[in-house]
C-alpha cells in the first residue's frame, strides 16, 4: 500500500524500513539529498538510484509503485499507519504550509486528548456543538504544542496550578501565538485525519498545487526525443503510429541493457505520449525536416502583409520567458556531456530555481544579437542583454550592433520600468512598444 497522490490521501511518503518496487526492481531508502530520495537495492549491495519526490509522486499516482510499509521490520515492531514525519521522509514543504500543518496538528492533538480523557468532567464530546463550545480551550491548549523551546519546570508547575484554579496566571516565558478559531467541521476533519494518518493527514492541500512534474525522468525523455528526431523528423514522413512502435522497440532494447546492469526499468511511452511530444515540437522545424525548406516557407509565410523591415538592425525585438532547462538539455542530448557533479554545481537540479532566457533578435536577418540565461528573473539580465545589442559582436558578414537602430521592440510582461527607460534614453534610442 501507499499514500496515493490525490485529494483523499496525504502526499507520498517513504519510511526507512519500507520496500518500494519500481520498474520491477525492489528498493529501500538509503538517505535524502535535497528534494530527492536516494534508493538502494533492497536485496543488498548494488547500484543506488536517485529519484526526485515529484517523480515519485507522479509514479505513485499512476500506480507504478508497489509500496510495502515497514516491510523490513519484525511483525511485533510494526506501528500503525499514521506515522509522524520524523519517522520517514517526504517532500519538503514551504514554511507557510509547514506552519499551517503544525497548527492543524496541534489543535487536532488537543481535541483527541480531550475526547479520550479519563476524567468525565474534562472529557468533551465528538460532535460539532461540543467542539464549538470548547474552541477557546482547545486554542489555548494548542499553543503549548507550538512551543519550539523547552519551558522552565517552575513555569510548567505554575501554569498547571493556574489552569486547575489554584493559583495566579504565571508571567514571563516565551510568547506563543494562540491559533485562530476554526469551524467545528474543519476541526472535526483534522481530528479524523490525524487519528487515521498522523501528522501527514493535515498537510495543506494547497501545497500540492501546480504539480506539473513530468511522468518521465530526464533519461527517459532523452531516449524518447532521440528516437523521435531520428524516425519522425525525416523525409520518409513516418506516421505517429509507426514512430510510436520505433520508440517502444528502442525502450525494449534499453530495458534489456539496464536489466543486465542491475538498474530499474524505463517506462515505455504510449502512442499518446509520443503524439503529445511531437505536438510540442516547433512546427516550422518539423515541416522543414519532413517536407523541405521551400515547402515550409510556403506554408508558414504570413497570411497578410507581415512586418515590413527594409534593412538589418532597423527593428530589434526583445523578450524573456521561463524555460525548463533540464528537460531541454535532456531532449537535445546536452545532458550527457555533463557529469552528475557538474549538473549539481550548475544548479540544474534545483527545482525551486526558475531558469529564464532573455533574447534580442534582429527582425530583418533573424540574427540573435544578445542572449542571457539566469537562474532567477533579474532586471540586470535584461539590461545586460540590451548592452549586448549595443556592442559590436566582432567580425562577421554584418555589423552586429544596433546603436543606430530606429526602433527597439519589446514584449516584456510588465512593460518598461523607469530604469530601463533611462538606459534607452542614454543610448539615444527611439522606443516602439509592441
Amino acid at each position: 500500500m501507499s499514500y496515493d497522490f490525490d485529494r483523499r490521501f496525504p502526499p507520498f511518503m517513504i519510511g526507512y524500513d519500507d520496500r518500494l518496487t519500481i520498474g520491477g526492481k525492489a528498493f529501500r531508502l538509503a538517505y535524502m539529498s535535497g528534494e530527492s530520495a536516494v534508493l538502494k537495492p533492497a536485496e543488498g549491495d548494488g547500484v543506488a538510484e536517485t529519484f526526485e519526490f515529484s517523480h515519485l509522486r507522479r509514479l505513485n499516482a499512476a500506480g507504478k509503485i508497489t509500496h510495502e510499509v515497514e516491510y523490513f521490520l519484525p511483525e511485533e515492531h510494526r506501528t500503525a499507519r499514521g506515522r509522524v514525519p520524523e519517522m520517514g521522509a517526504m517532500a519538503p514543504l514551504s514554511q507557510a504550509a509547514r506552519d499551517r500543518m503544525d497548527i492543524a496538528y496541534a489543535m487536532a492533538q488537543v481535541g483527541i486528548h480531550l475526547q479520550d480523557h479519563d476524567d468525565p468532567t474534562v472529557r468533551i464530546g465528538k460532535t460539532d456543538p461540543a467542539l464549538a463550545a470548547n474552541m477557546d480551550l482547545i486554542r489555548e491548549l494548542a499553543a503549548d504544542y507550538l512551543v519550539e523551546s523547552l519551558p522552565d519546570p517552575e513555569q510548567i508547575e505554575k501554569l498547571r496550578l493556574y489552569r486547575a484554579g489554584g493559583g495566579r496566571k504565571p508571567k514571563g516565558g516565551k510568547a506563543v501565538a494562540v491559533p485562530d478559531a476554526v469551524h467545528p467541521v474543519t476541526l472535526r476533519r483534522w481530528i479524523t485525519d490525524v487519528r487515521r494518518y498522523g501528522k501527514h493527514g493535515v498537510v495543506p492541500a494547497y501545497s500540492r498545487r501546480g504539480f506539473r512534474a513530468s511522468y518521465f525522468s530526464p533519461e527517459e525523455k532523452a531516449l524518447m526525443a532521440k528516437v523521435i528526431r531520428k524516425q519522425y523528423l525525416t523525409p520518409q514522413r513516418l506516421s505517429i503510429a509507426a514512430t510510436a512502435r520505433d520508440v517502444a522497440a528502442a525502450f525494449t532494447e534499453e530495458n534489456r541493457q539496464r536489466k543486465e546492469q542491475g538498474l530499474s526499468q524505463f517506462r515505455t511511452p504510449s502512442r499518446e505520449a509520443v503524439r503529445l511530444y511531437i505536438r510540442k515540437l516547433d512546427k516550422f522545424m518539423v515541416t522543414v525536416a519532413r517536407y523541405g525548406r521551400n515547402e515550409a516557407m510556403k506554408r508558414m509565410k504570413p497570411a497578410g502583409q507581415g512586418l515590413e523591415v527594409s534593412r538589418p538592425l532597423e527593428r530589434v525585438e526583445m523578450d524573456e520567458w521561463y524555460i525548463d532547462l533540464i528537460t531541454l538539455m535532456a531532449e537535445t542530448g546536452l545532458l550527457g556531456f555533463f557529469t552528475p557533479e557538474e549538473i549539481e554545481a550548475l544548479g540544474l537540479k534545483d527545482r525551486k530555481g526558475r531558469w529564464w532566457l532573455v533574447v534580442a533578435i534582429d527582425c530583418r536577418t533573424r540574427v540573435i544579437l544578445g542572449m542571457q540565461l539566469v537562474n532567477n528573473p533579474r532586471t540586470s539580465a535584461a539590461m545586460e542583454c540590451l548592452r549586448m545589442v549595443m556592442d559590436d559582436g566582432g567580425q562577421g558578414r554584418i555589423r552586429r550592433c544596433s546603436r543606430g537602430c530606429d526602433a527597439l521592440g519589446y514584449a516584456w510582461q510588465a512593460g518598461i520600468p523607469r530604469h530601463r527607460q533611462r538606459l534607452l534614453q542614454v543610448e539615444g534610442l527611439h522606443r516602439l512598444l509592441c
